[in-house]
């Protein structure tokens, strides 16, 4: 079996990271945002929203039923009432998609009033002043084909 960083076994690190998120999600408090998803607005409270391509994030954890498709972002969305459902399938290791809200956009944007936590691919974002906004667009996978005679 492998090892992940600490010595732990996958399986081990998998846990402690669903623990680790459950926490987050229980301690988390709404926050109004205004979101914009291919041109069709709400305001509304959450208490994240992760956008993601392929439909896992962090410890393997599958938010999205299947993969966002090309030129689209796949969206999760949780809002005070995907909570208790939420923590109920991280708690009870349960497979499949998480229960949210899902989305797929080909743009979106997001808008807050004073300081949120954003995370950009595992870090935690600290700049000089902290955004407002911010927009996600899909990208067409660009895709290599060799001329005749350049194949291996």
């Amino acid at each position: 079996m492998a090892l992940a960083a600490g010595g732990k076994t996958g399986f081990e690190k998998i846990a402690e990271d669903r623990r680790s998120f459950a926490q987050a999600l229980r301690e988390a408090v709404p926050r109004p945002y205004r979101l914009e998803v291919d041109g069709e607005a709400c305001e509304t409270e959450l208490l994240m929203l992760e956008a993601l391509a392929h439909g896992r994030t962090g410890p393997g954890l599958q938010l999205l039923p299947q993969p966002a498709r090309p030129g689209r972002v796949g969206l999760f969305i949780v809002t005070p009432e995907h909570r208790e459902p939420l923590l109920r399938w991280l708690e009870t290791d349960a497979q499949g998609p998480a229960p949210g809200h899902v989305e797929q956009a080909r743009e979106m944007r997001i808008e807050w009033q004073g300081a949120a936590p954003l995370r950009l691919d595992d870090e935690i974002q600290r700049t000089g002043r902290e955004p407002e906004g911010l927009t996600l667009r899909g990208m067409d996978p660009d895709l290599l084909v060799p001329e005749r005679g350049d194949a291996p």
